[in-house]
């Protein structure tokens, strides 16, 4: 009897070794995933083309707007950026082009492309001015290392928006 006991303690501590070794490498291995995601990230980020297409929108007073099935994205290739977003929230002063959203077309002024490799999360900010001339938007990403983003815009005549979504290499057409 003692001997099966002392087996069966035996087998028991084999068991939680073997298992315990396991949550340990899974953990390693999640880890190693998020490291060359980000790295991923970093390096389309870098390369200073992607696109980014949001699927919520939340307004300053914190509502939240689903947006997929809507059309929305935001472009930036070297400095050259455009967007169409749609926009929910109070305009100070009103645009008479008839254009609704957040749109523009443009040069990105004070582009800054900034990493933290510690937390695996990047910053890219620029300005621009809208499609008309009459507002300029300021845009600022955050980006984590599984290529998920927020992105928050702030105008001269709206009140400030932020928008859910992901970011993703262009398309080969729109490559130059």
């Amino acid at each position: 009897m003692k001997s099966l006991l002392l087996i069966l303690a035996f087998l028991l501590l084999t068991v939680a070794v073997v298992f315990g070794q396991d949550k340990k490498s899974r953990k390693e291995a999640k880890k190693e995933k998020q490291r060359q995601e980000y790295m991923e990230t970093k390096m389309l980020l870098d390369s200073g083309a992607f696109s980014f297409t949001a699927t919520w929108a939340t307004t300053q007073k914190g509502r939240r707007i689903n947006l997929i099935g809507n059309s929305n994205q935001l472009t930036l290739e070297d400095t050259l950026t455009s967007a169409y977003l749609p926009y929910f929230g109070v305009v100070q002063m009103y645009d008479m082009s008839g254009e609704g959203g957040i749109n523009f077309e443009g040069t990105a002024q004070d582009l800054k492309i900034e990493h933290n490799d510690k937390k695996m999360r990047s910053m890219v900010s620029f300005e621009v001015k809208s499609s008309t001339g009459n507002e300029v938007y300021q845009c600022q990403f955050t980006i984590n290392s599984n290529s998920s983003a927020a992105l928050s815009v702030r105008s001269s005549a709206r009140n400030q928006i932020s928008y859910d979504g992901t970011i993703a290499p262009l398309p080969d057409e729109k490559k130059k």
